[in-house]
């Protein structure tokens, strides 16, 4: 049986779908209180949770392996600020993915190439493509 959807469940995805930045369930949490003022962050996690099972929604795990919520569920990789925390999409198609085909007796069924470094907003010097 499907989980049934709520307007909790709603805003918290629309908390993670509206902007690209990965949030964690406590920015997640702050969201949605403006708008539903009496959502507990249990209700939070359990909706965020919910989300991630039914696939509508992917869990990272950033630093200190606390959960980033992205809503962007097509394949691709990602970017971590060892500074600041940011995270950016990235997409690292063609070596990796032949690469992935290549994989003798295993199946791929996901997978996310995580880089980390300083971003250039960190770091003035970092070259830009």
């Amino acid at each position: 049986m499907p989980d049934r959807t709520t307007p909790q469940l709603e805003a918290v995805y629309r908390a993670v779908q509206s902007v690209r930045d990965h949030p964690t369930a406590q920015v997640v949490f702050e969201r949605v209180s403006s708008e539903l003022p009496s959502i507990s962050l249990s209700t939070v996690y359990r909706n965020l949770d919910k989300l991630s099972r039914s696939g509508r929604l992917r869990v990272l795990r950033g630093a200190g392996g606390v959960g980033l919520y992205d809503a962007v569920t097509s394949p691709h990789d990602h970017f971590v600020c060892d500074e600041c925390g940011t995270v950016v999409d990235i997409d690292l198609v063609g070596a990796q993915r032949r690469l992935e085909r290549q994989v003798l007796g295993h199946r791929v069924l996901r997978s996310s190439t995580m880089m980390y470094g300083v971003c250039s907003a960190c770091d003035p010097s970092a070259e830009r493509p």
